[in-house]
């Protein structure tokens, strides 16, 4: 695994990657995804397709001064794929993701981007 601290998370493409499950406690908020790689990062390998290269991992945010989540009312028979993200906020501190699944908006004193 390889671990980024909040602002290097270049060579990640989170508009094209996918949350694949929201979990909170009472301390911190993970958001396991499926990131989309661009060329440069590290752990890029050629797919040898034009989907691009995909790897799972994680954003978990720590020491949470601020969160909101927004869950999308989704009907029993929609088949939309809820792991969708439309646009994406990234800061020092600050990380706002608005995806099919809601809204995800938090200000976190720790925020670690780990890529499996």
């Amino acid at each position: 695994m390889v671990a980024h601290e909040s602002g290097k998370i270049t060579g990640i493409d989170l508009v094209r990657s996918y949350i694949l499950d929201v979990i909170s406690d009472d301390s911190t908020l993970t958001l396991d995804m499926d990131f989309r790689l661009r060329e440069t990062h590290p752990h890029y390998t050629d797919p040898g397709t034009l989907d691009g290269c995909y790897r799972r991992g994680y954003i978990r945010f720590a020491q949470i001064e601020d969160l909101r989540l927004n869950k999308s009312p989704t009907a029993p028979k929609d088949v939309r794929n809820l792991s969708i993200i439309y646009s994406t906020e990234f800061h020092d501190d600050f990380v706002h993701i608005d995806s099919a699944w809601g809204e995800v908006e938090v200000s976190a004193s720790t925020i670690q981007v780990v890529v499996e």
